[in-house]
């Protein structure tokens, strides 16, 4: 049954993402801050996440309205039963009137002083008596202040019971309900402060205070904020990441099997096939990809087939030429065999070009889809040295004896004899030549490095391109006709292997021959 796909372009993906998560996240801060309050410390009291501190403010100034003036200390120390918390009933000179006796740092006070000149009374006049807060010293006031002036609101947003007769009246919309925090003293600590109307008897309106709130350890932050919506919002967030992780799933590990793919093609490897699902334009660069490497394959393979055939033909009329010149030599007088000689030589060239020729194109048109076989790496390794080395060469071995890997004995004996035979003539005479191997994961790495001049770092990469030679290399005598590694290269991806090249410090270059290990291939 074929299921039913919505085939949307990448940019529409992306934006609809986008805009849905950026709509989730200005949902979890408008619950959060309210929509309506500056994003500081002070403002998050004001929002749902500060809604603690307003009952307990709340609360405090309607206990004080039901106690008279000697059970305020009583009232403050049932407010808090929390013992990392204190709590300080002051006036707006930052004078004690209840509770603990904090010591209030003078940032503190500053803060209080400065809430009362940010708010100067208005209409001041002299009421009858004494202030009782401050003994002696005469009282000034003006008229409350309302909610959008500071005023202290009441968090359950309805108004207070009814009181009875004679009870000191409170009413929370006509208080002063500034509010702050901040970090002072010695050791630091966090103060929270609150502007409350205290009581007052009969028609007077209610006078200022400050209830201060010292936070002696982070466990009585409960006291403060309410982190339910701040949960909400890390839970807004993390659905948010997880809206995201399918979607940036998809897009990764498509990239990444681009990317695999782009490099087998990079190495002559043209058998990828990338799937296109979604019919977006991932899924039309996937098909671009595909339709590349297809491309590539029967180009790079009939081209090896066209070498192949034109080596072959090439066989035949070069052997008639090597029996004519050695018939010709027999009859030629002395002052002719030189030629001869040196027609003779040409044409032993261009026998061994057709020959790597042909070897070149086997190798590319050897059969993947044969069954590898296991092969002993360790006796491979000993035929070819066997039948490559010189006497006068020290070559030195060590690999293991029991070590086996996939593949075809033919083209893996090719690959090494190639690498093998270069490092003799090239770095045979500048010191020893070292064979070993590498094993790591699926795959063991046969390496040949040599003590000689190296390559230029820039032709390093160039290296097992067809007909390539780095410039110290280009002669007849000694440069071959650059296809030797090209061999290697091939024979190594009919197995399933690849090819490494580094250069040495100081001097040298080592080639890697990587192979799959048969005990792991077969496993999978």
């Amino acid at each position: 049954m074929q299921t039913f796909r919505l085939k949307l372009p990448l940019y529409v993906q992306v934006l609809s993402w986008f805009f849905l998560n950026i709509l989730l996240l200005a949902m979890g801060v408008y619950l959060v801050i309210d929509g309506d309050q500056s994003l500081s410390w002070d403002g998050l009291l004001h929002g749902r996440l500060g809604a603690p501190f307003d009952r307990l403010v709340f609360d405090v100034a309607w206990r004080l309205s039901e106690q008279d003036r000697a059970g305020w200390d009583q009232v403050l120390q049932q407010v808090t039963t929390n013992s990392t918390a204190r709590i300080e009933l002051v006036n707006p000179f930052g004078e004690r009137i209840a509770g603990e006796d904090l010591s209030i740092p003078s940032e503190i006070l500053l803060k209080i002083r400065d809430f009362r000149r940010e708010h100067p009374p208005r209409h001041p006049r002299r009421l009858s008596g004494t202030d009782p807060l401050r003994g002696d010293q005469p009282f000034h006031e003006g008229p409350p202040l309302g909610p959008a002036e500071g005023g202290f609101d009441d968090p359950d947003g309805g108004p207070h019971p009814p009181r009875g007769a004679g009870e000191p009246e409170i009413n929370s919309r006509r208080g002063f309900g500034k509010k702050f925090i901040l970090a002072a003293g010695n050791p630091l600590r966090f103060w929270v402060g609150a502007g409350i109307p205290l009581p007052t008897i009969g028609d007077r309106e209610p006078r200022p205070g400050n209830l201060l709130i010292k936070l002696d350890s982070w466990r009585a932050i409960g006291l403060i904020f309410d982190f339910t919506p701040l949960w909400l919002l890390a839970g807004a967030a993390g659905f948010s990441a997880l809206f995201w992780v399918p979607f940036v799933i998809r897009i990764t590990r498509t990239l990444a099997a681009m990317n695999k793919a782009s490099t087998s093609i990079a190495a002559g490897q043209f058998d990828v096939e990338l799937g296109t699902r979604w019919g977006d334009e991932l899924d039309h660069l996937a098909g671009s990809i595909n339709h590349l490497a297809a491309q590539l394959r029967r180009f790079v393979t009939g081209q090896k087939r066209f070498l192949g055939d034109i080596a072959h033909e090439l066989c035949t009329p070069l052997a008639r030429m090597e029996m004519a010149l050695g018939i010709l030599e027999q009859r030629a007088d002395e002052r002719q065999a030189e030629y001869v000689q040196d027609v003779r030589e040409e044409v032993r060239v261009m026998s061994g070009l057709v020959n790597e020729l042909l070897d070149f194109s086997k190798a590319g048109l050897a059969e993947k889809s044969r069954t590898p076989v296991t092969v002993d790496l360790f006796k491979l390794v000993q035929t070819v040295i066997a039948r490559e080395s010189v006497v006068e060469v020290d070559i030195r071995v060590d690999v293991p004896s029991t070590l086996m890997v996939l593949g075809q004995p033919d083209l893996l004996a090719r690959a090494f004899g190639n690498v093998l035979r270069n490092a003799i003539r090239y770095a045979g005479k500048a010191g020893p030549i070292e064979v070993s191997t590498e094993t790591g994961g699926e795959s063991v790495t046969l390496w040949v490095r040599d003590c000689g001049p190296g390559v230029p770092p820039e032709a390093l990469a160039k290296l097992g391109e067809p007909f390539f030679r780095p410039e110290l290399a280009r002669t007849r005598e000694g440069g071959g006709f650059g296809l030797g590694l090209a061999i290697v290269k091939t024979c190594l991806v009919a197995c399933g292997g690849s090819m490494q090249l580094q250069l040495r410090n100081p001097t040298g270059l080592q080639v890697g021959l990587r192979m799959p290990v048969a005990m792991a291939a077969s496993d999978a």
